[in-house]
């Protein structure tokens, strides 16, 4: 809960001052992003015990075709293992999903944000334990981006995930933040 409170605090502090070199968003440049994340879970309930570890990596590149679109490219890469215990029965649940996708964005102005909103589309393969699985991946994403430097812009973000795989389908959002690295021409 600290933690949480101090990484909200200095959130606010950037976003609340005015010291910030602000660059604006024009045709012509590129941004450069990506996030690496890690989950570990552990349910434990009456005859019933699960631990699930995920580590997934996603660079992205972009281009603004005009002074507020732009369009680019990701690649995610998605380990997952997942360990279930019930009574008698023990199973080992072991994923590797690669998923490449294209985005699109708009970007507004407002004073010194850039609200924008996105959609990305991507069509992944995993194999888990040995099974093939495609997926499809439809994101819809809101947020706004506040530069810190000319370059470089910090990205409060929501985004909400439909995907289709050939065994299930699942809806799911997530909030999070961001940092990009704008390219000038």
């Amino acid at each position: 809960m600290k933690k949480t409170l101090l990484i909200t605090g200095f959130l606010f502090l950037i976003l609340s001052t005015g010291l910030y070199a602000q660059a604006k968003i024009h045709k012509g440049m590129s941004r450069i992003s990506g996030s690496v994340s890690y989950y570990y879970a552990e349910l434990d309930r009456d005859n019933y015990e699960s631990s699930a570890k995920e580590i997934r990596i996603m660079p992205a590149y972009s281009y603004l075709i005009t002074d507020n679109i732009e369009v680019g490219g990701l690649f995610k890469f998605t380990y997952l293992e997942d360990k279930i215990s019930y009574a008698m029965f023990e199973r080992n649940y072991l994923s590797r999903e690669y998923l490449l996708g294209v985005s699109a964005r708009c970007y507004l102005q407002a004073g010194e944000f850039y609200p924008f909103a996105g959609l990305t589309f991507g069509y992944g393969f995993s194999k888990n334990n040995g099974v093939n699985n495609y997926t499809r991946q439809l994101t819809i994403d809101i947020g706004a981006d506040y530069f810190i430097s000319n370059a470089i812009a910090i990205e409060p973000f929501m985004s909400y995930f439909l995907n289709n795989t050939n065994e299930y389908n699942l809806n799911s959002y997530t909030f999070g933040a961001g940092v990009n690295y704008f390219i000038t021409d």
